[in-house]
């Protein structure tokens, strides 16, 4: 269950969705989600997110809060049905685990390349230089109603070691409601986006991690070398 967060660092089709023209122009499917990202500075939400087997079964739930703030700062903090939080300042990942009393410490483009959070977190990406875009179309017949209007988009990643096949966008009127993550065995992460808060002021205190006593600290960033190789 907790993969899925550490899947969204390196980052972050449901039955109801058909191609809404599969020939068509791709290059317009980019410039219009490209529309949307440009317009994103910040973002503030409550998610709920649910895991679906292949077999379309339901796996389990969770809930929380993400809050972005361009460029490169982000924390999506898991409160049920266990506690995690991940802190990321543009340089830097750290993943808090209070179960394990353990924090792990990553290089933060090492983690999000080919993620959502690359696209959402960063600013001036070339879309088509990570993905392929198609737009979605939806069917009615499972839709609510207040569903009808959002704009999917789904994202192809061209690199084949990426750890999702697809990635599913749903905005509501220009406003970012849906993820989805689909890996390579069939399973769906679903996450919904709730109380939403488009470019509000967010302080930069929030992506800065402080340190817990008597955590354990595992640093996977990549070291750096001197002149003489050591």
């Amino acid at each position: 269950m907790k993969m899925v967060f550490k899947y969204l660092l390196i980052l972050l089709f449901s039955h109801s969705v058909i191609f809404a023209d599969i020939l068509g122009n791709k290059k317009d499917a980019s410039s219009a989600l490209n529309s949307y990202l440009e317009n994103l500075e910040s973002f503030d939400a409550n998610f709920q997110q649910q895991i679906v087997s292949s077999s379309r079964r339901l796996m389990d739930t969770a809930s929380g809060r993400f809050i972005m703030k361009r460029p490169g700062r982000f924390r999506w903090q898991t409160m049920t049905p266990y506690e995690q939080l991940i802190i990321a300042d543009g340089k830097t990942v750290w993943t808090i685990d209070d179960d394990l009393e353990q924090v792990n410490v990553n290089d933060y483009d090492q983690n999000i390349v080919n993620s959502p959070m690359m696209l959402l977190s960063q600013k001036n990406k070339d879309i088509n230089e990570f993905f392929t875009v198609q737009t979605l179309a939806l069917e009615s017949e499972h839709e609510a109603e207040s569903d009808s209007k959002m704009q999917r988009f789904l994202l192809l990643p061209i690199d084949s070691s990426s750890n999702f096949e697809k990635i599913q966008l749903g905005f509501k009127e220009g406003i970012l409601y849906l993820l989805e993550l689909h890996d390579s065995l069939g399973q769906i992460t679903i996450i919904t986006m709730l109380n939403v808060r488009n470019n509000p002021i967010i302080s930069d205190d929030l992506f800065v991690y402080k340190e817990i006593p008597d955590y354990d600290v595992i640093d996977f960033r990549a070291q750096e070398t001197t002149s003489d190789g050591n």
